[in-house]
């Protein structure tokens, strides 16, 4: 569908503003302050029929020094440009300044128009024209066409638009089926009707029912209605302009520079990968880690430029770097911006996204300079492999390395498997049989790191089967960050890396080994236990004994999780044979009348502590029923 926006660009007072005019018959100064000055201030919109096409978008920008970050406010979406020269003055700075801003923003398709013809004589035309020319080598601009106008007499008017029209049929159709973005250059409210944004449709299309948001506040629209050059319609498209009527948001809410775009179809970021490039006639260098003017499509931003292998980018050089930010911003791949200079704020450079959510990256690493080489020329299933190489902890599924990578869907799964089959990717299944992938390195890195966690863990618990489980998860998630642990942990179990027994967590070949020391410890500890037989001290006083042998606590667990010792409560242990001993005593009294702590005391010898603690513990296994002071032995329970 060819919709199209032709933006005007040129010094100030040059006929920009009368040029419109005189091609479309509206005056796109709409300030008081413009109208009194003379001179364009904000940006200005109309539209314009052709033989071919009907309501193109027009965008008129200030000429004037002192507003060119307004021009570049309104630069984004342009398909066209009108690079206008008054014949009486030719080339002055900001056409200078305008052509490099285009340039820099990567618009391909322009013509030169000449305006105020009537003012001078054939020669000085002649002349200007030859600068025109001169100007525009080796630029975009080169070849184009060069069109001499007067707006007031109208002369040229007729054959511009004729010549505009035959350009724009040589401009490739947009692609409506993206999803929806436009960038707001206007917010204003209109009695009886509400807030109205206003902006260019960059992307897709849009219809009353289509699921928005308003980035980067992540803030829901509601819709109420759409406008193309004041005309309601039912569907908006890429390379319209485009008014809406939102219902649940004031003006004072919405920034010029917001971007209103389907839901969940952008991402929210404070850093940008991009190549920048400084102008050759840049009066100023970029340091490391120094701060610019970011203008990307209506936005304006302070970012920080982190050089990738450079401490300083000079005039006209180019090179990869990182742009970080204080505030949140959404981009998309490919989407171009201009750099000014901090203070004073003049124009030096520009740049494209090559990677709208990355990782962050150190100035002085090969990786890193190499990882955004990639995103730029690298092919397809090198771009994949990269964007799983850097998702470090996160498992990414196929349509979360589409919108990471900004691919398109098509040949993506081919290049996943052939990673697969070349070992460079691993596939994970979860329990609902959804695929998600994980590069091998960053396997390789986390499955080293759990390996380590466990062999510590062996090495300080040589009695114990291994790691809880939750243990463990809890180490990668809180440690590591790692989202969605257990697909590796199950794959590590089938790899045979790994293995579980009711919870417990160990390395696959990992055995209890006892050591002879461990071995006379155990020996000591079993034969206190047995040796005071029911007269048996507080757990506490049992530590005090030991406390010269830093194995005990770990001995101790291990005796009893293997049953040779039994924990009554918290204070007493038993051993397992005298427990057997008061248990067999339990079942003869129990199996004729009901069982009473004073009678079972005497029975087995012991304090009423350890009898009660007895007791209890047999209440708490369900071998017996308490009723009042007696207990009754429960039926085959023993």
């Amino acid at each position: 569908m060819k919709n199209f926006i032709i933006g005007t660009s040129g010094h100030v007072d040059h006929g920009k503003t009368t040029l419109i005019k005189a091609l479309t018959g509206r005056d796109t100064d709409r300030l008081s302050e413009e109208k009194k000055r003379g001179i364009t201030i904000e940006l200005g919109f109309t539209y314009l029929d052709l033989p071919h096409f009907k309501k193109v978008g027009i965008i008129d920008v200030p000429g004037h020094e002192k507003f060119v970050k307004n021009m570049l406010m309104g630069s984004g979406g342009i398909d066209f440009v009108l690079l206008i020269i008054a014949a009486d003055e030719s080339v002055m700075p900001q056409t200078k300044e305008h052509l490099d801003i285009l340039s820099l923003l990567g618009i391909k398709h322009g013509m030169i128009v000449i305006t105020k013809k009537d003012m001078v004589d054939k020669d000085t035309l002649d002349m200007c024209i030859e600068e025109a020319k001169d100007l525009v080598k080796n630029t975009f601009l080169e070849n184009s066409k060069i069109i001499s106008v007067s707006s007031t007499t109208n002369e040229g008017i007729d054959e511009l638009k004729n010549t505009i029209d035959e350009e724009l049929l040589k401009i490739e159709e947009k692609n409506i089926n993206e999803p929806f973005r436009l960038c707001v250059d206007r917010s204003f409210t209109l009695k009886g009707i509400g807030t109205v944004i206003t902006g260019t449709v960059l992307n897709g299309k849009i219809d009353l029912n289509t699921e928005c948001s308003l980035l980067p506040e992540n803030i829901p629209v509601k819709i109420r209605s759409l406008q193309v050059h004041n005309e309601n319609v039912d569907v908006a498209y890429a390379g319209e302009r485009l008014a809406i009527n939102i219902a649940n948001l004031k003006k004072e809410e919405i920034e010029r520079g917001d971007i209103l775009a389907k839901s969940n179809s952008l991402t929210i970021t404070k850093m940008l990968d991009c190549k920048i490039k400084l102008l050759p006639n840049s009066e100023y260098k970029i340091k490391n880690n120094s701060f610019v003017h970011m203008y990307i499509l209506s936005r304006a931003c302070i970012a920080k430029v982190v050089l990738m292998g450079k401490d300083i980018l000079n005039e006209g050089e180019e090179c990869y770097a990182q742009l970080r930010f204080s505030e949140d911003i959404v981009a998309k791949k490919n989407d171009t911006f201009i750099i000014r200079f901090l203070s004073p704020e003049v124009t030096i450079g520009g740049g494209i996204i090559l990677d709208k959510d990355p990782i962050k990256k150190k100035s002085k690493n090969e990786d890193s300079e190499k990882s955004i080489e990639i995103r730029e020329l690298g092919k397809d299933i090198e771009q994949v492999y990269q964007v799983l190489k850097e998702s470090k902890n996160t498992f990414y599924n196929f349509d979360t390395i589409i919108d990471k990578g900004s691919f398109k869907k098509d040949n993506i799964k081919n290049y996943i498997n052939t990673l697969i089959d070349e070992k460079k990717v691993i596939k994970l299944i979860d329990k609902d049989n959804s695929e998600f992938y994980i590069a091998d390195v960053n396997e390789n890195r986390i499955r080293l790191y759990v390996k380590n966690i466990l062999s510590e863990f062996h090495k300080e618990n040589n009695l114990k089967e291994g790691m809880s489980l939750e243990a463990l998860r809890s180490k990668l998630i809180n440690e590591k960050a790692i989202i969605n642990c257990d697909l590796l942990i199950e794959y590590w179990k089938n790899k045979k890396v790994i293995k579980e027994n009711n919870g417990i967590v160990s390395l696959y070949e990992y055995k209890i080994v006892k050591a002879e020391a461990d071995e006379d410890l155990i020996n000591k500890i079993l034969k206190k236990y047995k040796e005071v037989k029911f007269e048996i001290p507080v757990l506490q006083v049992i530590e005090q004994e030991f406390s010269i042998n830093k194995r005990f606590k770990p001995v101790l667990t291990s005796l009893l999780k293997e049953g040779k010792l039994v924990k009554l409560d918290d204070k007493t242990i038993i051993h397992r044979e005298n427990l057997d001993f008061a248990l067999q005593k339990l079942k003869e009294i129990g199996n004729k009348k009901p069982i009473v702590l004073g009678e079972y005391r005497d029975a087995i010898g012991a304090s009423r502590r350890i009898a009660l603690a007895i007791l209890d513990y047999c209440d708490y296994k369900g071998y017996t029923q308490k009723n009042g002071d007696e207990r009754i032995l429960k039926p085959n329970k023993l």
